[in-house]
């Protein structure tokens, strides 16, 4: 993952623990790689406590699933392969975060000082 989202992943786990969900960073599952996913914390723990997690044939619940990307990388030829990717994780809440490149820059200031 670009180093420019580090910031950007660390807010997105630092949001899903402080709502009590089980956060996991690069989940894979049937598509590829998820960035974040936030897990029901009702369901066992010994799936997702396991590095790198694996929820292809985890007994999880994922709740929401994150992918983040720059405005270039989401062109038409690889957006098709993202979507597939975290339609896998079977997430009801799927959320793309897509920033312009130049914009990660102003973006990862404001939101370090955010999450400090």
């Amino acid at each position: 993952m670009d180093e420019r989202f580090a910031v950007w992943l660390e807010f997105l786990t630092r949001l899903g623990s402080d709502s009590s969900s089980i956060v996991a960073r690069e989940v894979t599952c049937a598509g590829g790689t998820v960035d974040v996913v936030w897990f029901d914390p009702k369901l066992p723990l010994a799936a997702v406590t396991c590095e790198p997690v694996d929820i292809r044939e985890a007994p999880v619940l994922p709740i929401v699933a994150f992918v983040t990307n720059t405005a270039d990388a989401s062109r038409p030829p690889i957006l098709p392969r993202t979507t597939a990717c975290i339609e896998a994780t079977a997430a009801p809440l799927r959320v793309f975060v897509i920033a312009r490149a130049a914009s990660m820059r102003r973006s990862r200031r404001r939101c370090s000082r955010s999450i400090r």
